[in-house]
């Protein structure tokens, strides 16, 4: 009988250089290692704790016999010889990253600390990418931002027969969602069925932001788009939910300026999302919401 296949998340652990909270380390300069099957990954959940700043991932394909490792035996007290889980084998990668010189304040200049803090996050991006590459990791990531969101996108993979091979990050595949009124929920499945259709590679749906079943996921939305990237519309459904948490407040500012509520950048982020997508070997691809941390967490 053929040996029946499994995929499986490989967890990825984080060894923090002496770092007990952003709060303890302003204006320094850290060295983080970070060790698993998606090391990027790890490295980008760690980012946006010290940043708070939401940091979408997407992940590439691991086709490459080389890059999987059967990790049935963590899996099974008895291990089944005829299933086995396949998993990315795992990588550590060393990057510095430097944490903000303090939190922003109502007597600073909250332009100035957000251009400070992109600064800060952009070095620490590549930093990451340059230790993956150290660490002999075969995949090559590009990072992109837009609007206060980072994105960090696979643009090569390793192919099955071993050379490595440019790739489209699949968040970038154009697809259309019809007009109409259907749930946020509703929307988040017609996004991934639209993906799995076009793209010929079953994308799952993971993790929604707040409980499925909740007000905010039930709310209907107008979001829709003809031949336009998945990426778009999923951060139209995230600013949905992010203006519902934040709204529009008018802040009074020390200078006698009044600015949106959104328009601040304020280090819990509470309602901010980015995302991860996933790939899983021999499966497809997951998308899973994901809520930015505080700082101190």
């Amino acid at each position: 009988m053929p040996r029946s296949t499994t995929t499986v998340w490989a967890v990825s652990v984080l060894l923090l250089a002496g770092i007990a909270s952003p709060r303890d380390t302003y204006g320094q300069t850290i060295t983080a290692e970070v060790e698993g099957g998606r090391p990027l990954a790890a490295a980008v959940d760690l980012l946006e704790r010290v940043y708070s700043r939401p940091i979408s991932y997407e992940d590439p394909m691991t086709v490459n016999a080389g890059e999987l490792k059967d990790d049935i035996e963590n899996f099974q007290r008895t291990p089944d010889p005829s299933h086995r889980i396949f998993v990315q084998k795992g990588r550590k990668i060393t990057f510095q990253y430097k944490t903000p010189t303090s939190l922003p304040s109502w007597s600073g200049d909250p332009q100035q600390f957000k251009a400070e803090t992109d600064k800060a996050l952009t070095d620490a991006l590549n930093s990451m990418l340059d230790g993956y590459a150290t660490a002999g990791g075969p995949e090559s990531f590009a990072v992109t931002s837009e609007n206060g969101s980072a994105y960090v996108l696979p643009i090569s993979f390793l192919a099955k027969e071993g050379k490595i091979q440019p790739t489209m990050a699949i968040l970038d595949t154009k697809i259309t969602i019809p007009p109409g009124t259907r749930t946020r929920i509703d929307l988040y499945m017609d996004i991934c069925a639209a993906l799995s259709k076009t793209t010929g590679t079953k994308v799952g749906a993971s993790w929604f932001p707040v409980n499925g079943g909740s007000m905010q996921a039930r709310s209907p939305t107008t979001i829709s788009g003809t031949d336009i990237p998945a990426r778009t519309l999923l951060d139209q459904l995230l600013t949905e939910f992010e203006a519902e948490v934040w709204g529009n407040v008018p802040l009074s500012w020390p200078d006698g300026t009044t600015r949106l509520s959104h328009e601040v950048i304020i280090p819990s982020s509470a309602g901010s999302l980015s995302w991860r997508v996933l790939y899983g070997p021999g499966w497809g691809y997951f998308i899973n919401f994901h809520p930015v941390s505080r700082p101190e967490e």
